[in-house]
């Protein structure tokens, strides 16, 4: 069993609120890992499962676990280890802890079952769009020259895409690709300010036109917190073996700033090594939803509602 500190004020950005007297949460997890709870009940443990004073967390051969602390401290296990819950170190922190202020208020609430089901319970929505427009898609971005992506089906000669604001159109270009980059030579892209695009797609004499998505410019100032944040949850996690648990904090941070894409590609990315979770799902449902993939969204939330209820 190993230990690390990092910033306690880090772990306010992830628990949820009415969990706030766990004492600890299972950020990483391979394996077989087993979870003997203080009042003789066992479970198989799950990514962003909550543990209490007087459990203990097993693991077996080939597994690995990792235990987030309240105070801030990592416990990482090994295969065939074991920790008891309860108080963990306490010593100084290695990130300094006004960098993460701005974001020290974060939770990520935990939906109870009766919101989850009416969430899972949405329609799906409509066939998939010729055009699909993937990114930036309902999210704040870091700086003015996006890359606009999106995917189409087979058959159009040319792509334009429009940039607009409330006030109109205020840049549009062509590709043959799937992609165009915001030329630095366009009007510039405001911080602050919401702004919409588009993609016409044309085939022969005909013109098929994507549905309108919007994205957001961060300012200076909070591209400068963020960046100084994800340098010391970096900083204080490291190690290879707390990669899933860095994970973890910078994609609760990214959905602080409202920067939905970077926190959808950030838990996107811990899903494909955890395993089912609910609460893993859950939050990517609400981010699903949040970017307008409403299929998407309607799948991960009724997957979690199924999770919740064994």
């Amino acid at each position: 069993m190993r230990k690390s500190l990092i910033l306690p004020l880090l772990f306010a950005i992830a628990l949820p609120a009415a969990a706030q007297n766990h004492r600890a949460l299972i950020t990483d997890v391979s394996g077989t890992v087993t979870i003997a709870r203080s009042n003789g009940t066992q479970a198989n443990a799950s990514w962003g499962m909550q543990l209490f004073d007087g459990d203990q967390v097993v693991t077996g051969a080939d597994s690995k676990a990792a235990l987030l602390y309240s105070d801030g401290s990592l416990v990482s296990l090994a295969a065939n280890d074991r920790a008891d819950v309860g108080e963990s170190s306490s010593s100084a922190p290695t990130v300094d802890p006004t960098m993460l202020a701005d974001v020290s208020d974060l939770t990520l609430q935990r939906t109870g079952v009766g919101e989850l089901a009416a969430l899972g319970g949405l329609r799906a929505g409509a066939s998939a769009a010729v055009i699909d427009l993937t990114s930036p898609r309902q999210t704040r971005i870091r700086d003015g020259v996006p890359t606009f992506t999106w995917s189409a089906e087979a058959g159009f000669e040319l792509f334009t895409v429009t940039v607009l604001s409330d006030a109109g159109e205020i840049w549009s270009g062509s590709t043959e690709a799937n992609l165009l980059a915001y030329p630095s030579n366009a009007p510039t892209l405001e911080p602050g300010v919401t702004y919409f695009w588009r993609v016409e797609g044309e085939e022969m004499l005909d013109v098929t036109r994507s549905e309108l998505v919007q994205f957001e410019v961060m300012a200076a100032d909070d591209v400068e917190s963020l960046k100084n944040a994800e340098s010391s949850i970096r900083e204080a996690l490291s190690s290879p073996d707390s990669e899933t648990s860095r994970d973890f904090l910078l994609g609760s941070l990214y959905a602080r700033h409202g920067m939905n894409a970077e926190a959808l590609d950030v838990f996107s990315r811990i899903a494909e090594g955890q395993g089912e979770s609910a609460m893993l799902l859950e939050i990517l449902g609400k981010l699903y939803y949040e970017t307008g993939r409403k299929d998407l969204a309607v799948e991960s939330l009724q997957r979690a509602l199924e999770l919740s209820r064994q």
